[in-house]
C-alpha cells in the first residue's frame, strides 16, 4: 500500500503575531505538477495521535474511495 508524506513545518501568522506548528500530509506519489484537493483540519495532532487520520486517507485513497489530496493539519 503506498503511502502519503508528512512533513513538519512553522508558519508565523502576522494577524495573530505567532508561529504556529503545522503538519502538512502530501499524498502517495506526490507530484507539484498537479494540482490537488486542500483539506484544513484543526486540532491537527489530535487527528493525527487519536484519529489516525493519515493511515485512513492513505487507505481510502489507495482502494481509489477518494482522490488524492492535501491536508494542512493545524496545531494551535
Amino acid at each position: 500500500m503506498a503511502e502519503g508524506k508528512m512533513l513538519e513545518e512553522k508558519l508565523f501568522s502576522k494577524h495573530l503575531n505567532e508561529e504556529m506548528d503545522i503538519i502538512i500530509y502530501l499524498p502517495p506519489e506526490y507530484s507539484p505538477l498537479y494540482k490537488y484537493p486542500l483539506f484544513i483540519v484543526q486540532d491537527g495532532k489530535d487527528y493525527v495521535s487519536f484519529g489516525k487520520l493519515p493511515k485512513y486517507v492513505d487507505e481510502l485513497t489507495n482502494q481509489n474511495q477518494i482522490q488524492k489530496a492535501n491536508f494542512y493539519l493545524l496545531t494551535l
